[in-house]
């Protein structure tokens, strides 16, 4: 699951191409500066990862596995000091403030996944928490 994380957060918010070349070798995650990078960090407990549970789309009956990654700000700031605005699946949605700069989005109750990670923000959100760890909220 943590791999997948990676090259997820890699492809959405770095605009990464999904082709790792893993149809003809496997993909050496050791080697990969970015999860070196993302791995040292949940062991230092700077990046926290949580599963909430699995969705599926009642009319497609794709099955996604919920999850969530929590990263210190600084931490978050340095890694996606280039956050792309596309990628090959489509474009980040994101809110102006009035002066034309982008601010995000607000962390407020939503679909799904949203709705889960709003459920247990307290959790997700203690910098007190365990650290360095995979979780379940299920």
């Amino acid at each position: 699951m943590w791999r997948a994380i990676v090259r997820e957060l890699s492809e959405e918010l770095l605009g990464s191409s999904e082709d790792y070349g893993s149809g003809i070798r496997p993909i050496d995650y050791y080697a990969w500066p970015f999860n070196q990078a993302l791995s040292a960090a949940r062991a230092a407990g700077t990046l926290r990862v949580y599963w909430l549970g699995l969705g599926m789309d009642p009319l497609t009956l794709v099955t996604d596995m919920l999850t969530v990654a929590v990263f210190d700000a600084e931490l978050f700031d340095e890694t996606f000091a280039r956050i792309a605005s596309t990628n090959e699946e489509g474009h980040r949605v994101q809110l102006e403030d009035g002066t034309g700069h982008a601010v995000g989005i607000p962390f407020t109750a939503g679909a799904a996944l949203l709705q889960l990670a709003w459920q247990h923000r307290d959790v997700l959100l203690n910098m007190g928490a365990e650290r360095g760890r995979e979780h379940s909220l299920a």
